[in-house]
């Protein structure tokens, strides 16, 4: 499958899901309110951390390894199960009995919800590997759709004070996770059958996961707390209502990154072995990226003072100026997604750990010094000069192994716009 076709279908499908994931968002604060919602979404970061740390990065491996020897998906694949059943244990242990982490669900509920994001992560890894972007990404649109419907009964159901909303909620995508998980390990091991007809364990398959994972997974911790540590400075020194509306400020931010996950998720296995002139492609993305960014912007600031409030209620008026000083840093975010993902499809990760550390410690002493005193709108403005940090240390050394411009990764040519129009009519 050529590039582009992959971009194709790695999007079409994607952006339904999209649409959904923004009305379940919708949905969500409009039930709990503006301080019950920072409350229930900062347990599930909590959640979401643990879910990062224990993952150890194999998706990443799974999808090199994958990608680049065929005949070790069976074991991958059959090496998921045992997996799932350690992880269980383990997360478990953890939220039931060693209390790391402010538990605001159920325990039972809690574990199927981190097991099953993992599973689903592992999952996508052989789709992405495999270059099968179009059912991935159609199975996820139905159950975010279905998540959808029942966040819609919820809303325009009887509304009762003695219903915990934020439990039912919980619940809904907890199970929605598993079945998508379901769903998705029968999709593939039925479309490929042909891998499973036979198993050759190897002692160099685990090795070379576990080394190509080690330092993916340090990557994603990083990559993990750049996106959610200045939730908790702000939680620390500002009140309730502010959190509230810096959260879903984070929210729509990281709805504006699945954009560059999706071209990122395609440059990734097409790096892997890509020639050379591969690095041309990855500056056009660039390049696009950069447009689409810029009309996003200025859309912001022309509808954002009043469509914000509007779509998710009047307690969220401080959402519009968070959002117009973080969107600097949501660019240049998406743009160290594309790179770093060619990075990672030609195993040099090294550039992407400094990247993603220079990111983090300007975050957290940033932060540290700066919130306390002049609250979440210093987190904002930090936000940004972090990751711009980060997308020049990438953007330079991109630089120099493929010998282009900095500028072209970032002004528009003419022959971009009618690539782009070509594209679209696709």
């Amino acid at each position: 499958m050529k590039l582009k076709q992959a971009l194709i279908q790695n999007t079409a499908w994607k952006a339904a899901s999209l649409v959904f994931t923004f009305l379940n968002n919708l949905l969500i604060v409009r039930l709990l309110g503006v301080e019950e919602s920072g409350k229930f979404f900062y347990a599930v970061v909590f959640l979401t951390l643990l879910i990062t740390a224990l993952r150890l990065g194999i998706e990443n491996g799974i999808t090199y390894l994958s990608g680049r020897y065929p005949n070790s998906t069976s074991v991958l694949f059959y090496l998921l199960f045992p997996l799932a059943i350690v992880q269980g244990f383990v997360t478990y242990y953890l939220l039931r009995f060693a209390h790391l982490f402010p538990l605001q669900f159920q325990t039972g509920w809690a574990v199927v919800f981190v097991v099953s994001n993992m599973m689903l992560i592992y999952i996508n890894a052989f789709y992405h590997a495999q270059k099968l972007f179009k059912p991935l990404n159609f199975i996820g649109a139905i159950f975010t759709c279905l998540q959808t419907v029942f966040f819609t009964i919820f809303y325009f159901g009887p509304q009762s004070k003695s219903i915990d909303w934020a439990a039912q909620i919980f619940t809904v995508m907890s199970l929605a996770c598993l079945c998508q998980v379901l769903v998705q390990a029968a999709w593939f091991y039925i479309r490929h059958a042909y891998f499973f007809k036979q198993v050759n364990f190897s002692w160099l398959i685990f090795k070379g996961l576990f080394s190509y994972s080690g330092l993916s997974f340090i990557s994603s911790i990083l990559f993990f707390l750049i996106t959610r540590v200045d939730f908790y400075f702000v939680e620390k020194y500002c009140t309730g209502i502010e959190m509230g509306n810096y959260v879903q400020a984070a929210k729509i931010g990281q709805m504006a990154l699945v954009l560059p996950g999706l071209l990122g998720g395609v440059v990734f296995p097409y790096a892997i072995q890509a020639p050379p002139n591969f690095v041309e492609k990855v500056s056009y993305l660039c390049r696009v990226m950069t447009a689409l960014f810029l009309i996003l912007f200025i859309a912001l600031i022309i509808t954002g003072s009043f469509m914000l409030p509007w779509l998710l209620g009047q307690q969220f008026t401080l959402v519009y100026g968070i959002m117009i000083a973080s969107m600097p840093g949501i660019f240049c975010m998406s743009m160290s997604v594309v790179l770093l993902s060619y990075f990672e499809g030609k195993n040099q990760q090294g550039i992407i750990l400094i990247a993603n550390l220079l990111c983090l410690l300007l975050l957290i002493s940033g932060d540290a010094l700066m919130v306390k005193e002049y609250g979440y709108m210093a987190a904002a403005i930090i936000f940004s000069i972090a990751n711009f940090a980060a997308m020049l240390v990438l953007s330079i050394r991109f630089m120099k192994v493929s010998s282009l411009p900095l500028l072209s990764l970032f002004a528009i040519k003419k022959s971009d716009l009618e690539e782009f129009r070509m594209t679209s009519h696709l």
